[in-house]
């Protein structure tokens, strides 16, 4: 079978073709063939592309891998405001498992995270590229909280974003992502958590009414005593 011809680039100007070819076809070779199975060799031969331009335009397979994930995953995941901030974190979490379920992205950032184990220089793009671009979304969400004052101008917001984070991957390097359920109850934790005193209070109001017109009658003694004095 006669090899693909080498596709020619254009210099350190990336050309679209080859740009895209290359990067489909570490998409694919991903899906088949695992972290494993992926190496630059075997993505050079089926874009038809040659290593020194992989090479030029990345600086290794993790390198290679994070920008396919940026790629297919920013498509993906777009979510409008919902006015809630619970209700977003908890479509956007289970939009993304599902992703990494139903596409090589999953794959993708597993590879990532293991070539970063062995390689300082793809830690280091980790930590200090893919991380912070990761971690954006969050941001963005718990800004619109903050200035719709569902969570408090004082919350977490750095630490909220951590545990979100921990939770995913730990899910997805642990293989239980069809574990939705665990979405929900782990959001509203944290949700809850970055919530004012006085937040929490009224919205425990609207869910209990009933709590608000307890009638003395109802009332402990000591605790209708209780009540007088803070009355005086």
């Amino acid at each position: 079978m006669a090899s693909k011809p080498i596709r020619r680039s254009i210099g350190a100007i990336r050309s679209p073709a080859a740009h895209a070819s290359i990067l489909a076809a570490a998409s694919k070779i991903l899906d088949e063939s695992g972290y494993a199975g992926f190496t630059i060799d075997a993505v050079a031969r089926r874009a038809g592309a040659s290593k020194p331009t992989i090479y030029r335009w990345w600086k290794g397979k993790a390198a290679l891998i994070m920008e396919l994930y940026e790629q297919e995953r920013e498509t993906a995941l777009t979510v409008p405001d919902r006015g809630s901030l619970e209700r977003q974190l908890i479509v956007r979490m289970r939009n993304l498992w599902r992703l990494w379920q139903s596409t090589p992205l999953g794959h993708a950032l597993r590879s990532i995270i293991a070539e970063a184990q062995a390689d300082p220089s793809a830690l280091t793009q980790l930590r200090e590229d893919f991380l912070p671009k990761r971690r954006a979304w969050t941001y963005t969400l718990f800004d619109r909280a903050m200035a719709r004052r569902e969570i408090s101008a004082q919350a977490d917001i750095e630490s909220a974003t951590t545990l979100i984070y921990s939770f995913n991957w730990y899910h997805l390097l642990t293989d239980q992502l069809d574990n939705e359920g665990a979405i929900k109850n782990y959001v509203a934790m944290i949700v809850s958590g970055m919530k004012s005193e006085a937040s929490r209070a009224t919205e425990y109001g609207r869910k209990h009414p009933s709590a608000r017109s307890v009638s003395k009658k109802n009332m402990h003694p000591a605790r209708r005593r209780t009540v007088r004095k803070a009355r005086k």
